[in-house]
């Protein structure tokens, strides 16, 4: 019982169980089906208050062959707002897991990926927000990508052993 009321009030998050089976608003789906990715997609999500406003914050993992390559694959992040939900970042490249950090940046938390794959050694990055979005490309290192320790932060999307753990798309 405490557990979800948790989970649901963004103090911690959501287990992979629950992640792959966690249903989007419909206004996520629209958003993301408008990028044309194909009808192969699966996805991870997790729901936290990135911001402090207290109303959690939904990522979406999005695992497929238009939206994967040998980097990694695509990490949006959605706000609530008043009619629904509007996309604040939508970053290519990151690799499971996905987590937050203590840290913020602009008023909201950090988020912590793996990039590596393509050839590139891997590594963990912490992914500021800059008033407006996070970071696209997280293998570009800059002002809003640095240097994360492995283990850093909590984990809201953990790493799965193939994409058929994931849901279907809806």
């Amino acid at each position: 019982m405490l557990m979800p009321l948790m989970c649901a009030l963004g103090l911690m998050p959501i287990s992979a169980a629950l992640q792959a089976a966690d249903a989007l608003p419909a206004e996520i789906v629209q958003t993301i089906r408008k990028d044309d990715v194909g009808n192969a997609l699966r996805y991870l999500t997790s729901r936290v208050d990135l911001d402090d406003d207290g109303r959690p914050e939904i990522l979406v993992y999005l695992i497929g062959p238009m939206v994967c390559g040998t980097a990694g694959c695509g990490l949006h992040v959605f706000r609530p707002v008043s009619t629904g939900y509007v996309r604040v970042a939508q970053t290519s490249v990151t690799r499971l897991p996905i987590r937050v950090a203590r840290a913020k940046s602009a008023g909201w938390r950090n988020l912590i990926v793996h990039t590596g794959g393509g050839g590139a050694r891997g590594r963990d990055v912490e992914l500021q927000f800059d008033g407006r979005t996070y970071p696209a490309n997280p293998t570009v290192p800059g002002r809003y990508v640095k240097h994360a320790q492995p283990g850093d932060g909590d984990r809201l999307i953990d790493d799965i052993s193939g994409a058929d753990e994931a849901a279907p798309f809806p």
